[in-house]
């Protein structure tokens, strides 16, 4: 028993927290998207069987409530699918509608009746089945997962704008956190040093800051900043960057520029900034158009697709720090989830939404004459491998980061270095 202490006393209990968060969570974010294709299958008349939270042969909790009305309580047992393990069979009077969750929280589906495809093309005869229905309104059931995730994460940030406003960046040349081992760490600078002149240059914003040590070829400058009133100076060497990094502009956001620029180790200060709800609603808005421009930028720039991508292990570990930081910092990187699940699924590759939406397309340019069975497999077959390969390179890009390569220590300077 003895042996065992040291594993306790090294476990961190935080983690039984974090845990909890991120399965509630997903959960929460896969709701919202599969409530999307439910909500539009039933305004499309099509009939929906079951409305799951996680995957899993037999489910933990299952329900069927009763009927709205007494139409949707009506219905032939002929037609019904058989009885699954864990699914209470219908009754009159109930639901055609069973609500589960599963043992695996890790995603979910809506199935909706006639949704198999059959050899010899009976799905489409199917009463109220997903088939039956014209390829256009097949096609609004894909796409509303995708914009009810979308929507979700845009109402989520939103709510949090309002609720604790927005940090920006103040643009004054007043330093921020200063990452130690860097350049401004070494020298002594500190966070809330007010830098006057760098190289003899007047410093009236951050951005002159930035702009007067990105260029920089590693030559020794003068930097003249206040602390607590006293002027002072000292001489430090930027160190210039071994890869290229993001640019960024006068107002010190990202222009989508990369290349190789010098730098002190410093951060900018921040403040935060309150917002009405009309001014939370356009950060909101705009923040899906930000991240699909830097997806665009991403794919356009293959070998820094591996530093920006993260499977469970990635996300686990960014919930473990959100949770330390509070329900802020949680609910907007739900709201990040959930935007970026929503353009994932617009991938055009089946079994994502966007590769069956591309199916529902092609089927509404042949005047709603299915694909060819055969074709159906084949796009299939294909989608589900590259959806694999791309799952195990997700994979093992979490192994290398979190396991295999040891994850650089960013360590901030908070307090003056003893006196020599």
């Amino acid at each position: 028993m003895s042996n065992l202490l040291p594993l306790f006393a090294a476990f961190d209990p935080h983690w039984i927290l974090s845990g909890a968060v991120f399965l509630i969570m997903i959960s929460v974010l896969v709701a919202a998207h599969e409530y999307g294709h439910f909500l539009l299958a039933k305004l499309c008349g099509m009939g929906v069987e079951e409305f799951a939270i996680g995957f899993g042969k037999r489910p933990v909790y299952a329900r069927r409530p009763k009927a709205r009305t007494p139409e949707e309580g009506e219905f032939d047992p002929s037609e019904e699918p058989e009885s699954k393990p864990g699914i209470p069979p219908r009754e009159p009077g109930m639901s055609e509608t069973v609500y589960t969750i599963r043992p695996w929280p890790l995603g979910g589906f809506v199935r909706i009746k006639g949704m198999m495809p059959e050899e010899d093309g009976s799905e489409t005869r199917v009463h109220r089945g997903f088939y039956s229905r014209p390829a256009w309104q097949r096609f609004l059931v894909l796409l509303a997962g995708p914009v009810f995730s979308l929507a979700f994460g845009v109402i989520l940030l939103a709510g949090t704008f309002m609720a604790w406003g927005v940090v920006k960046p103040l643009n004054e040349p007043v330093l921020g956190p200063v990452v130690k081992g860097e350049p401004a760490a070494t020298a002594g600078l500190l966070p809330g040093d007010r830098i006057l002149t760098l190289g003899g240059v007047p410093v009236a914003t951050f951005y002159d800051l930035v702009k007067e040590v990105r260029d920089n070829q590693g030559t020794p400058v003068e930097v003249v900043y206040e602390r607590q009133g006293e002027q002072r100076s000292v001489t430090l060497t930027p160190k210039v960057g071994e890869a290229p990094t993001p640019v960024r502009g006068p107002d010190l956001e990202f222009t989508g520029e990369t290349r190789i620029q010098a730098r002190l180790g410093v951060l900018y200060d921040t403040h935060r900034v309150p917002l009405s709800f009309q001014e939370s609603m356009v950060e909101a808005l705009m923040t899906p158009v930000r991240i699909g421009g830097g997806l665009v930028a991403m794919f356009a720039r293959p070998a820094e697709i591996k530093d920006n991508v993260g499977g469970p292990g990635t996300i686990v570990a960014i919930t473990n720090e959100a949770a330390r930081e509070g329900l802020e910092t949680v609910l907007r990187l739900s709201a990040l989830l959930s935007i970026s699940l929503g353009f994932m699924n617009l991938l055009p590759i089946p079994p994502f939404d966007g590769g069956q939406m591309m199916i529902a397309l092609a089927e509404m340019l042949r005047r709603n004459k299915r694909l060819p069975f055969k074709l159906q497999n084949a796009v299939m077959g294909v989608g589900f491998a590259l959806v694999v390969l791309m799952m195990v390179s997700i994979l093992w890009v979490d192994v290398e980061r979190l396991f295999l390569k040891k994850a650089p220590q960013i360590e901030l300077t908070t307090e003056a270095p003893a006196e020599k």
